[in-house]
């Protein structure tokens, strides 16, 4: 008769066969894992640039400014636990969003928009997320790319302005003329694509005096019609 004893050896080989399996699986929750919150943080990170660079737009700084600005924003956020260090020349790009169309095009002149390509691949300064447990089953690095590219856009801005040229504000008029011109100036050198500017004046009646047009290919044209007589 054959002891319990004898048969302990049994139990033995089969945690000798059944482990490598479970540690494969553990492997592959646990790094799945990783690469699925490293996939947030990237699409976080890229949000955050992408918002930095659009107020830095708005605030009228210089592209160099923008990207430096940016790029700062950048290496306040982490992924996987590396800082994130975007190649600005690369990965910020300028150009223009078509609210109607939902299309984005690159523009070297006025833009509305900011796009932001970042990730963990061998693109970027970082390179590849590295993986910790599935090395033994032939994984060593995972690219993580948001599946698309991050815009943050500024709808275009339709201003009017009302104008009193009635006889008794007759002595502000060069001041408000020169207040008109200022905000004139300060729109268009915001650099937004498509924001437009207008003037309605009034004398009892208001009437139209420039109709909306679109600030930067119209700029000089609406300041001579401004600086003239209303």
């Amino acid at each position: 008769m054959i002891g319990k004893w004898d048969r302990r050896g049994n139990y033995s080989v089969l945690a000798a066969i059944g482990l490598p399996v479970i540690l494969g699986f553990a492997a592959i929750v646990i790094d799945a894992s990783r690469v699925q919150l490293a996939r947030y943080q990237v699409k976080m990170a890229s949000e955050a640039i992408a918002h930095s660079a659009l107020v830095s737009l708005r605030d009228g700084d210089s592209k160099k400014a923008l990207r430096k600005k940016a790029q700062k924003t950048g290496r306040l956020n982490q992924v996987d636990g590396d800082t994130v260090n975007i190649k600005h020349n690369r990965h910020i790009e300028l150009g223009n969003w078509d609210f109607d169309k939902r299309a984005w095009s690159p523009s070297k002149g006025s833009s509305n928009a900011v796009k932001v390509v970042y990730g963990r691949t061998k693109e970027h300064r970082e390179g590849p997320l590295d993986m910790v447990l599935t090395p033994f089953m032939g994984t060593h690095y995972v690219d993580i790319q948001d599946e698309t590219a991050t815009v943050a856009a500024f709808r275009p801005r339709d201003i009017v302005v009302a104008m009193d040229v009635t006889a008794s504000f007759a002595g502000e008029m060069p001041q408000a003329r020169r207040a008109s011109q200022s905000l004139l100036n300060t729109v268009y050198d915001t650099g937004i694509t498509h924001d437009q500017v207008g003037m309605v004046v009034f004398v009892g009646d208001g009437k139209v005096f420039t109709p909306l047009e679109d600030v930067q290919s119209e700029r000089a044209h609406i300041a001579a019609k401004w600086d003239g007589s209303y």
